[in-house]
Formats: structure tokens, sequence, C-alpha cells
């Protein structure tokens, strides 16, 4: 089977500055643990990652050093990112399979994607990057570096640049080389790295970002994937779908799927990007989406998942357990 796993960038910091890569590899550790019934599977997997949070400390950290140091633009800090994390994954990952006398092949893929720069004027969604400022600063910035700024209250000033949609994952060849060849492989952190072409044939980034939901499922449809697991937070979860929730395994048909898409219109939700390129990905021939936080992974049985592969109709959404609930954990 063929799974690509995607993981938000929140669940793989620490919310506290001051312990860093540390606990960033903590965090990652986490992850992988949770991962090892997944892997004992020996499926095909690819695993994505966020990087929002990583990409605000890197601006912070270049905001902060500006008198000494040039800064750098966000198609670099992508990359940064996508090599930091990647390496803290493979560490992680070929450790525990090690542990379990396993070997495996793991790799980290900087990857790009093709992105239309005027979908911008089309769908004009921005999103937050980036330290806070004043509005003296702000206004500075506006003018030299012809920034757009928001205000976000309580906080002050905040950069925003264009959400833009994947139109093609520059780099998938190569993913699909690397899987067939036996690799389990790290890419398209952050959504992958958003780049044009210009008049001349060449490749240039751009100051923009692109949701990692998108990416994936784009990714998973170009892999000729089966699964797409979305390792999200509870918090994430529970705020579309409400905490009133009394099972553990919520089943939606494409239809409701739709429903609750609707109900949601307007919201810059993550978890309502998740949604939508769930039903991209299962209109396009995927069988499964599974959208779960990090804590429920490890209880994933070696060949639960599989089960539900005979209906192409279901979008999953599993949460922690509640304890007065008869059904049955995925």
């Amino acid at each position: 089977m063929r799974v690509v796993v995607t993981i938000d960038g929140e669940l793989l910091i620490s919310l506290d500055y001051n312990t860093g890569i540390a606990e960033q590899k903590v965090a990652i550790t986490s992850i992988v643990r949770a991962l090892e019934n997944m892997l004992d599977r020996e499926d095909q997997i690819v695993i994505c990652h966020g990087n929002a949070p990583q990409i605000g400390t890197i601006l912070l950290r270049s905001e902060a050093a500006k008198h000494v140091i040039y800064p750098l633009p966000l198609d670099v800090c992508g990359a940064d990112t996508q090599g930091a994390t990647g390496y803290m994954f493979q560490q992680a990952i070929q450790s525990s399979l090690e542990q379990h006398d396993r070997h495996l092949d793991v790799v980290t893929l900087i990857t790009q994607v093709l992105v239309d720069e005027m979908d911008a004027a089309v769908n004009p969604t921005r999103k937050r990057i980036g330290p806070y400022f004043d509005k003296e600063l702000a206004q500075v910035y506006q003018n030299t570096r012809k920034w757009e700024m928001e205000i976000v209250p309580g906080f002050g000033y905040q950069r925003t640049v264009p959400l833009l949609m994947p139109e093609r994952v520059i780099e998938t060849n190569a993913i699909r080389t690397l899987m067939e060849s036996g690799a389990l492989v790290i890419c398209a952190g952050g959504g992958g790295i958003p780049i044009r072409i210009d008049s001349s044939g060449m490749r240039v980034g751009i100051e923009a970002v692109v949701d990692k939901a998108y990416t994936t499922s784009l990714l998973a449809k170009e892999i000729n994937a089966d699964v797409i697991f979305f390792v999200t937070s509870l918090e994430d979860l529970i705020g579309i779908l409400g905490p009133d929730l009394n099972s553990q395994v919520c089943t939606f048909t494409l239809a409701e799927l739709d429903d609750l898409i609707e109900k949601q219109v307007g919201l810059d939700d993550p978890l309502w990007h998740k949604l939508i390129a769930s039903r991209a990905f299962l209109r396009s021939g995927g069988k499964l989406v599974v959208i779960i936080p990090p804590g429920e992974l490890a209880k994933l049985p070696h060949v639960s998942y599989g089960a539900f592969l005979g209906s192409k109709e279901d979008i999953l959404l599993i949460h922690h357990p509640v304890s007065n609930s008869k059904h049955r954990m995925l």
C-alpha cells in the first residue's frame, strides 16, 4: 500500500523558545514512535510536514540580526526548514528502525511546487507570517520592502503573503523513484517551496506560501497513493466537529463532506483546508483519508486501516476516545 502522512508543523515544536532544537527533536521522536505500527506494515510511505512555526522562528531570528546579516527570502527559509526538519525525522526514523532490527533508506528531498502568481488576483487569500511589528516599523517595511501588513489585535502588525494553490510538484518523479526503490521519503515540507517559471524559462522562488494539505493531496494523486493520514491536533478536530462527539470514529460520505465544507465557508481554518484537499484526493481516485490526533496514531493496529479500503466514499476523522463510547478504534 502507498501511504502519505502529513504532520502539522505545530506538533513538531515546543512553545518554549528557550528549549529550541532539543525539544523539536523530542517532538519528532514522539511522532515517529507513534508511527512505528505503520512502519512495521512495510508500506511505501511518504512523510510531509508543516513548517509555519519553524518559518516564523527563522524570520524572527533574521529580523533580530538585521543589523549584522542579510535578510532571508521566504523561499530560502522554506528550503532551510525542509532540510532541518527532514534531517531530524531521518535520524528519529532510522533510530527507531534499528531498534527493531530493520533497515530502510530514509531520504529527505527538498521539494518545489509550481504555482501561478496570477492566482493571487483571482483568489486573494493571504497568510500571516513572521514576527509582529509596531505601527512605525510596519509602515517602514510597507514602503521599503513593499510588504503588505495586517493588524493583529493585541500583538501588532504582521506581514501577509499570498496563499497559492500548487499546480505541480516538481520532484514527483524523483519521489516516485525513491519510493519504488524501497526508500521512505520525507518531502514537500510546508507545502513545498513555491516557484514560478520566468519568461526565460528559469525557475524562480517567490514570496508566497502553499498550504501543505493541497500539496499533500496533489502529491498523493501524482504518486497513486491509496491513503492520506493528516496528523493534526485534537483542538483542530473539535474546532469543526464540535466538543460533543460521542464516537471514536466519525465517518463521512463525500456528500456529507460537501455539507461539512459548505458550513465552514469563509473560515480560514487549517482543518477546513484539509477537508477540501481530502475531497479532491478522494474524487481523483484516492481510497481513504484519515484525519487523526497524534495520540491516536500509536493505537492503530498493524492491519486495521486497510479494512476500510472497500469503500471509496469515506473520510474518517478520529479523535480521542470518549469513556462511554462503544465504538471500536480504527
